[in-house]
């Protein structure tokens, strides 16, 4: 790609130099407005493909190729090619500040929506693109209302984009295409992975819950002997996730006050437990990318002996353990555990080589979810960069 300073984008495939033309949106296109689709008109043997308002929000992406819902309705606005769709309503108004292709004809359109067609020189998804990553704000800024949000068509016509030739339009829609279904095929594969996960753990699972030996957490707990940390600078605090969801960098203003809370380091490898919100599956393992990471009182670290660590983590994140959490833990809403609650706890032993095999193919498994992970953020990364360099 070569890189154009003078009225064209920062990103440029090689071979294109032309001046970018200035066009307002209304006169490259012609709008109509969808018609109503009630919920209670969806029908998923209906004969119709169709797209509500909200599904631009909650659904859809930049680009629609697949339609989820189908209707029997037969009053009816439907698309005809290379068209855009723009919400005309919403709840925020960076509901209503996004664009779509749309790449399906005859889509029934539900109400709310500005269904644009775009003329036959100019590809609907380059200006979707274009849209939805650069003139987002725009449409943000034209909005209007509180608790329902509205933008009109006499507002969003108005919209200034700046547009090559076709045949650099098509080039650019066909990258970002590519890159789409890079991710796609990522996401599916995550998907599998993690089925495949889930089916073979539940297997383990029941293995253990089936044939184990019971003991007490008191006779497998090593308790870590740290101190509290008196100045904070150079560590970073860190909070638990929810459903065994990781790890964060906390966005709390930590600070330290006598008689507040105190903040403890925390060593990877160590086994992390949120005590407010065990129940909801605030446990993990603390991973070694936190530079010097600290944790309130409000969650204990801890090691184990005699037995397999991760596989211990996902027990505690069953379904089954977390039902019996939940009938037990103290408290109403915000339900409270403490130390002596976890240390009454009763975990299985099973057969050293079994364990050594479960825990070896779990081990194996959270590395294959965490590259596909990693190749789909590096996939989306790459397409924000792009996104953000070869549009005006």
């Amino acid at each position: 790609m070569d890189k154009i300073k003078i009225n064209s984008p920062y990103l440029r495939f090689n071979g294109f130099e032309d001046v970018l033309q200035q066009y307002d949106l209304n006169s490259i296109s012609t709008h109509r407005k969808g018609n109503g689709i009630p919920k209670n008109e969806i029908d998923n043997n209906g004969v119709f493909p169709c797209i509500r308002y909200g599904e631009l929000y909650t659904i859809y992406n930049e680009v629609i190729w697949l339609i989820n819902s189908k209707t029997n309705i037969k009053n009816k606005v439907e698309s005809s090619g290379n068209e855009i769709l723009i919400p005309s309503s919403g709840e925020k108004k960076r509901d209503i500040s996004r664009c779509s292709a749309l790449t399906v004809e005859n889509v029934a359109i539900g109400g709310d929506i500005n269904l644009i067609k775009i003329n036959q020189q100019f590809s609907n998804i380059f200006i979707a693109l274009q849209i939805a990553h650069k003139k987002w704000k725009n449409i943000y800024m034209m909005s209007q209302g509180d608790s329902v949000v509205h933008v009109s068509w006499s507002q969003i016509k108005k919209i200034i984009l700046f547009i090559p030739e076709l045949i650099e339009q098509t080039k650019i829609a066909n990258f970002f295409t590519l890159l789409d279904k890079q991710i796609q095929l990522m996401e599916r594969k995550l998907e599998l992975y993690e089925l495949r996960k889930k089916y073979y753990l539940n297997n383990m699972l029941k293995y253990i819950f089936d044939n184990g030996e019971k003991i007490s957490m008191k006779e497998l707990f090593i308790e870590k002997n740290i101190s509290p940390i008196d100045n904070l600078t150079g560590y970073t605090p860190i909070s638990i996730k929810l459903h065994g969801k990781g790890f964060k960098e906390s966005t709390l203003n930590v600070k330290l006050s006598k008689g507040g809370r105190r903040y403890y380091e925390r060593l990877p490898g160590d086994i992390v437990i949120g005590l407010q919100n065990f129940h909801n599956g605030s446990i993990g393992i603390l991973p070694d990318s936190f530079i010097k990471p600290i944790m309130s009182n409000a969650i204990i670290s801890f090691d184990v002996k005699k037995v397999n660590k991760l596989l211990m983590v996902e027990y505690f994140l069953s379904e089954k353990f977390l039902f019996h959490l939940r009938n037990i833990s103290e408290g109403t809403g915000q339900k409270e555990f403490s130390k002596k609650n976890i240390l009454d706890l009763e975990y299985f032993i099973i057969d050293q080589k079994i364990e050594e095999s479960f825990s070896k193919f779990l081990f194996l498994s959270i590395e294959g979810i965490n590259s596909i992970k990693k190749q789909k953020d590096q996939l989306t990364k790459r397409k924000t960069y792009y996104l953000n360099n070869m549009f005006v």
